[in-house]
């Protein structure tokens, strides 16, 4: 929409940018990844119109079969995206964030009907129709997701690339371009761009002469009542010519897919340009007592006729899981078949002392409360038979380790400080085989987030540490920093990997860790991590002869650990070698094993 300015060489030409983008992605591990992007650096500061394009995965991938795939074509409707922005850029300077991805998720749209709106549903929504078969016969509405801030009323309007998730943001913009197009052509975004001068609501109030709070209500009524053929197709979207159902598992209309999100929770706080869906209870919504004055209600009434498929089983996944107090976890219900459609469900949890559940048509979120073991039953009844069928999860919930306990190696002692930058360090417990911490400035332009703590080593003493980054290369990086002095960096997707540093005299030590950010770009996860710091003076971790496991007392179980290294069902880690060798031949032999029995038993 519009023509992009010549640059520097002056020929009109664009510069494509094709390279593996540093992003973090893994295949199986990671698997977000940025799939190209516009920076108006690269404009303003070299004059060059320049469009960056990821090579893997997005020309280059491996299947799941191990089969190695080229196909430059899944870059074509990101370069359309991505060139958008630069004719954005070049016709207004920069325009609001919500708008310029509006519209670029319609030049999209536009030129490949399907690849904007598909994914965003699906995304929107949170459920995805590959890993739920539900193409063809999709339901009728959605769970809201309680982090999702769009899913609790946050605003349209208010872009911010510090949320927790994204996805919902790209995806009502996507929706509300298409309703932009569905009732004034696609001749609008062009419109829109000429009108723009300082805000994108003027702007689209100029060019589409509507009262935008009007058109903005209108637009939000769509998204849960999504029927084209009333009112004068006035809430509801249709697709973009050229849309190939053959393309999208033969669904004949992306809008099938869409239904509303249904708010369940307690609280919310709806900002301009947002908003919520609930169910009335008996046919009748009565706000509550403490709702604000200037929200406004709209009635939807929904006829919903679809084939009814029974339901024949179900299971619960994970069957056991942990959470922690304070912390969410989700259980989902897995269907047989997996369209089954006509059934109800009804959840219920044993102790809600420990956990508290808010159950669901396809899930359920269990909250801790805590300490301790709880069992979640759902129970599904196929309504035409009566035919019902039962499954339970277990949940245990533990207590939330401390940023102190995440940093530390186990019964270490040092203490932390973070947050002196206003971005302090976080437990993090994504990694399945580690409890670490994570820097806490993700997607924060020209910030820095650290963790420290001091130390008294005498000369030759170490301090150890586990680290990783994701990060944009070369740029954001994850700093060491002893006594102020920076001592080594790693920026890029580096997996964890130990440093030590040995203290050059005796004295006071301070040890620092910060991620610091630049001016642009976010790429990976956009975070540093931290694990195992030890010091090794620490009198925590003095060694206890005997202890075999390392948990700081002797046992019977150290000597059943000991004799299984006797007789090689178990490697002989350094540890054990260093506490459980009394006889000094260089290995843990049953005569060790029966003097660590005897140990336990207080024979000696």
């Amino acid at each position: 929409f519009g023509d992009h300015s010549n640059g520097s060489e002056g020929d009109g030409r664009v510069n494509l940018m094709y390279y593996n983008i540093d992003d973090g992605f893994i295949p199986g591990v990671s698997e977000g990844y940025v799939a190209g992007y516009f920076s108006s650096w690269d404009y303003s500061t070299n004059g060059v119109p320049m469009i960056h394009l990821d090579t893997y995965p997005g020309v280059q991938y491996e299947n799941a079969s191990g089969e190695v795939v080229y196909r430059l074509s899944r870059t074509y409707n990101t370069f359309c995206h991505e060139y958008q922005h630069l004719i954005n850029y070049s016709q207004t300077g920069g325009m609001d964030t919500w708008l310029n991805e509006s519209m670029s998720a319609a030049a999209e749209e536009i030129c490949y009907p399907g690849s904007s709106v598909v994914s965003r549903i699906q995304s929107w929504e949170r459920y995805y129709y590959s890993d739920n078969d539900d193409w063809l016969i999709p339901p009728h509405e959605f769970e809201y997701f309680p982090a999702y801030e769009l899913h609790n009323g946050y605003s349209m309007y208010n872009w911010s690339s510090s949320l927790d998730y994204v996805l919902p943001l790209y995806s009502q913009v996507s929706f509300f371009s298409q309703y932009l197009f569905t009732h004034y052509g696609n001749t609008i975004f062009k419109s829109i761009i000429q009108a723009y001068s300082s805000d994108a609501v003027s702007a689209i109030g100029t060019a589409t002469g509507a009262d935008v709070s009007e058109l903005v209500k209108n637009f939000r009524i769509a998204l849960t009542a999504n029927d084209y053929s009333a009112f004068n197709g006035e809430y509801g979207f249709i697709p973009q010519e050229g849309y190939e159902p053959s393309d999208y598992h033969d669904v004949q209309n992306p809008y099938d897919l869409l239904g509303p999100v249904v708010f369940t929770g307690n609280t919310c706080s709806i900002k301009g340009g947002g908003a919520i869906t609930v169910k009335p209870v008996g046919g009748v919504y009565v706000p509550p007592s403490g709702a604000a004055r200037g929200l406004v209600y709209i009635g939807v009434t929904r006829n919903i006729a679809s084939e009814p498929v029974s339901l024949e089983g179900m299971t619960l996944t994970p069957e056991a899981l942990t959470t922690y107090v304070g912390h969410s976890a989700t259980i989902r219900l897995a269907r047989t078949p997996v369209n089954a459609n006509d059934y109800e469900v009804e959840w219920s949890i044993g102790d809600e002392s420990v956990a508290s559940l808010i159950g669901g048509r396809y899930s359920a979120s269990v909250t801790g409360v805590n300490e301790g073991s709880v069992t979640v039953t759902c129970t599904a009844t196929d309504i035409a038979s009566g035919t019902s069928f039962t499954a339970s999860a277990l949940v245990t919930v533990e207590r939330y380790p401390s940023l102190d306990e995440a940093l530390n190696v186990d019964r270490g002692t040092l203490v932390f400080t973070s947050g002196s930058s206003g971005y302090p360090w976080d437990v993090n417990l994504s990694f399945s085989e580690r409890v670490c911490a994570n820097s806490g400035n993700k997607n924060i332009s020209n910030s820095t987030s650290s963790v420290q703590t001091t130390v008294q080593m005498a000369a030759g003493e170490t301090l150890s540490f586990d680290w990783s980054v994701s990060s944009e290369s070369g740029y954001d990086k994850l700093i060491f920093y002893v006594n102020g002095n920076e001592n080594y960096d790693i920026s890029g997707n580096v997996a964890f990997t130990t440093r030590t540093y040995t203290a050059q005299y005796s004295g006071t030590y301070t040890f620092m860790w910060a991620y610091v950010k630049d001016y642009s770009l976010d790429s990976g996860s956009d975070m540093g991590y931290l694990d195992n710091i030890v010091y090794s003076g620490d009198p925590g971790l003095t060694l206890v002869q005997g202890d075999a496991d390392d948990d700081g007392e002797v046992t019977i179980g150290d000597a059943l650990t000991a004799l299984r290294c006797a007789l090689s069902l178990t490697e002989t880690t350094d540890h054990m070698l260093l506490a459980c060798d009394f006889n000094g031949n260089g290995q843990v032999d049953i005569d060790d094993a029966l003097r660590i029995l005897r140990m336990a038993l207080g024979l000696i």
